[in-house]
């Protein structure tokens, strides 16, 4: 039972915190805060847009970006010109440890136990749609069901993605 007040309380604590340099939570990343447009964080942040054939224009439905001096495996999502999701992705070329981490710790590459552990509350499980039953989607939602967390596992109960953002989490391929 002491353990169980450990957790909730780091937890409640963490996301009391919103986001933090480098750290990834539901409510954004760094100065990057779900719900800003692009502009607003412009003055801060640099981005590089990810398709190259399209520049940014806030009246486009869906854009994705990564951020200068950070690493390529982060984007950022907007939707109508509103920034909606974070994702962290696994490194399948190189196989690198990415060194972001989200607010309760986890990382790519963590397990889903782990996840479990720390999210011993609220946490839907949801069979993978692409890898089948033994990969899953490990979701958390905050209070409000505005804000959530999204971990994707492979196979071997890895976590292969994390998303962070509105209802944006839940979105496949992309911005599909």
């Amino acid at each position: 039972m002491k353990t169980f007040f450990i957790i909730a309380i780091t937890l409640t604590l963490s996301w009391a915190c919103k986001a933090d340099n480098n750290v990834l939570s539901p409510y954004g990343y760094g100065v990057i805060q779900v719900g800003m447009t692009l502009n607003e964080v412009k003055s801060s942040i640099s981005f590089n847009h990810t398709n190259k054939e399209t520049s940014y224009n806030t009246g486009n439905e869906c854009q994705t970006f990564t951020l200068n001096n950070h690493p390529k495996e982060l984007t950022v999502m907007l939707l109508d010109g509103i920034i909606e999701r974070l994702s962290i992705y696994e490194d399948v070329d190189n196989h690198k440890i990415i060194e972001i981490i989200t607010d309760t710790g986890l990382r790519v590459g963590d397990s889903a136990a782990l996840v479990h552990k720390l999210y011993p509350i609220g946490l839907n499980d949801d069979p993978h749609e692409y890898l089948g039953p033994n990969a899953r989607y490990l979701t958390w939602w905050n209070e409000d069901k505005n804000r959530g967390i999204r971990f994707e596992t492979d196979m071997d109960n890895r976590i292969t993605a994390i998303h962070a953002g509105s209802d944006a989490i839940f979105l496949l391929e992309g911005c599909s």
